[in-house]
Order: structure tokens, then sequence, then C-alpha cells
């Protein structure tokens, strides 16, 4: 059978309703796909034809293809993130190649949070297989080098260890704040004006801080000031600030 009698077989037994929803959900442009990925990945899947002739069928690439169907390796909260359209297709392609699974679900949750080019995963994914025990945290650190998304916004990413965090967890509790509160009333007293931070969030122990240029070279300042690792600097704040109100 020829391979134009393959994709005509293959395009026959989908029917012109499945192949128009299919084809939307693969070939068009992202922002205009109805069908989310993961329906796709399982309707190419279930059929049981080639990346090829899936290719062929649809007038995609078979690289496109093979994405999708790489996709449903993933386990099921992430694929909801996915079904969801909270992360990308591209990038739920690179979290699928990510070996440690705990990682995997961290980065998950901060993708599905945080708006990171899909280059930038691609990296991270990258520098986390190559070093199983580099933290995840200076892996997209590693990945953004504090570069600038537009000319004006920089993103910062550190981590909070564990006994730090449930440390701050009890503390916030009994101010009746959230530690994502206490965290940032602490960076902005220590040195940040509040107008350069553009935005703030934390997950798992992972931060992400939005800055203006000001506000990136405060934190390098302080870094340097208190002789600190640009990485652990908003961990040493921390600990400075508690230790002082000790002290009263």
């Amino acid at each position: 059978m020829s391979n134009q009698e393959r994709r005509d077989k293959l395009l026959d037994q989908l029917g012109s309703e499945l192949r128009a929803r299919l084809f939307d959900g693969i070939g068009s442009r992202r922002i205009k796909r109805t069908m989310d990925p993961i329906s796709v990945a399982e309707e190419l899947e279930r059929r049981g034809a080639s990346n090829e002739e899936w290719a062929r069928a649809l007038g995609v690439s078979a690289e496109m293809v093979r994405e999708f169907r790489h996709i449903l390796r993933l386990p099921e909260h992430i694929k909801s993130l996915v079904r969801d359209r909270r992360i990308s297709i591209d990038k739920a392609y690179r979290l699928s190649k990510l070996k440690d699974k705990e990682a995997q679900q961290a980065l998950a949750q901060f993708l599905a949070e945080q708006k990171i080019p899909a280059p930038v995963v691609r990296e991270v994914v990258r520098l986390k297989n190559r070093n199983p025990d580099m933290p995840l945290a200076q892996c997209i650190d590693m990945a953004l080098k504090s570069r600038p998304v537009r000319e004006d916004k920089y993103v910062f990413v550190t981590s909070i260890e564990p006994s730090l965090r449930q440390v701050i967890e009890k503390e916030a509790q009994k101010r009746g704040k959230s530690s994502l509160e206490l965290i940032k009333r602490v960076v902005v007293k220590s040195m940040l004006s509040e107008a350069s931070i553009l935005g703030f969030s934390m997950h798992d122990g992972l931060i992400v801080i939005t800055l203006d240029r000001g506000g990136i070279e405060a934190l390098r300042r302080k870094a340097r000031e208190l002789a600190a690792p640009l990485e652990e600097l908003v961990s040493t704040l921390v600990k400075q600030s508690m230790l002082c109100e000790g002290q009263r």
C-alpha cells in the first residue's frame, strides 16, 4: 500500500467530524485550538498509526506528532494541568523528558503559575537531568540567568529550605498572615521599595520575584553587603529578621 493510500485509509477511519477536530487540535495555531492536547494525544495513540502516517494525514511534522504522543507518559495530575491548558504542549513535552519525578511535579506546578518561555523550560530540564543533585530552584535560576523578560523586567528565582519554611509557617500563623506575605514583608523592609516588585509568588519552597531594573540591582547590592550568595539571599534576610525580632 502506498503512502497516499495509507493516508486516505486513515482519514476515512476518522470520519469527517473527528478529522476536523483532530486537525484543529494539532494543526491549527495554538490560540485557535479547541481540542485539548491530552485528548489529541489519546486519539493519536488509540488509532495506532505511526507518527509518520499521522503527519502525512494531518499535514504536520512527525516531530509534532511525537511530542503529542510523548506527553501521555506524564502522571495524571500533570496531564490535568495540560488538559486545562495551564501548561502548553511544548512545555509539557519538555516536562515528560525530566527524569526526576519529584522535580517534574514541582516544575509542573511552577509552570502552571508562571509565564516562563519554552526555551527556558528546555534548559531547566537539561540542567536537572545532567545534574541530578542540583536543586530545582538553582536549575531555574541558571536557565533564567536573571535575564530580562522585557527590557525593564527581571525574574529572580530562589528557594527556602524545608526547616526554615516550617519556622516561617508557624510565625505567619501567629501573626495571622500567609508565609508569602511574611517573606515579602521581610524582603521589602530589608532592601526594596515595594514599587520595584512587579510580582511575588511561592510554591513548594520555590520563590519567584519579578523586579524592575532598580530591584534586581538592589538584590545584588544586598547580597554583596551581606557576603551571601545571591540564591541564598532571601533565606538569609528571613533568618536575620527573625533573629532580630526574637531578641526584642
